[in-house]
Formats: structure tokens, sequence, C-alpha cells
């Protein structure tokens, strides 16, 4: 079944999210729900609330999505830094060596 989920994301080109990236966003929209912190409007109705939220949770999360990737990435251990590979056919017959 592994091999299926595998040959199915890279069939249609479709990223995995990053664990980071996933608690982040839950966390943030658990935070926001209202209710939990405060309710904004403080007298609006259900639907105004809710609206209120989202708004800020969208906002809050495109303000923030580059930095807690940037933590992902150092989290995860990404190569995202545009370093090269090591060689890895290194001819060692012309190296200097050690006595």
């Amino acid at each position: 079944m592994g091999s299926e989920v595998l040959r199915f994301f890279s069939a249609y080109n479709i990223q995995m999210i990053s664990p980071v990236i996933l608690t982040y966003a839950f966390v943030l929209f658990f935070v926001l729900t209202p209710g939990v912190l405060v309710s904004l409007p403080p007298r609006g109705s259900k639907l105004v609330v809710a609206a209120t939220h989202a708004l800020v949770f969208v906002i809050l999360f495109q303000l923030t999505y580059k930095m807690v990737k940037r933590v992902a990435m150092r989290l995860e251990n990404f190569q995202g830094n545009n370093m090269a590979p090591p060689p890895t056919n290194m001819n060692t017959a012309n190296m200097p060596r050690k006595n």
C-alpha cells in the first residue's frame, strides 16, 4: 500500500505538507476558534464572529507562513539552500596523504 501512495503523489506531482507547518496551522486554527481566547466582535452574530475569526486566521497565516516554513526547513534538515551535493566520484590518487 505504501508504494501505491507514493505512486499517486509522484504521478500527480503532489507535495506532502511539512508536519511542522501542519501543526502550526492546526494550533493557530484552534487558538483563533471563537470562544477559545476571545470572540470578535464581542456581540456579533455567529456568522459574523466566524467570518471575522476566519479572516484573522488567513491574515496571520499568510503573514507568518514564510517564517514558519524557514523554521520547518531547519528542523527537518532540508537542503533547500542551493548547496551543491558533495562529489561522489573523487579520484583520491592525486590527493596528499597524511603521515
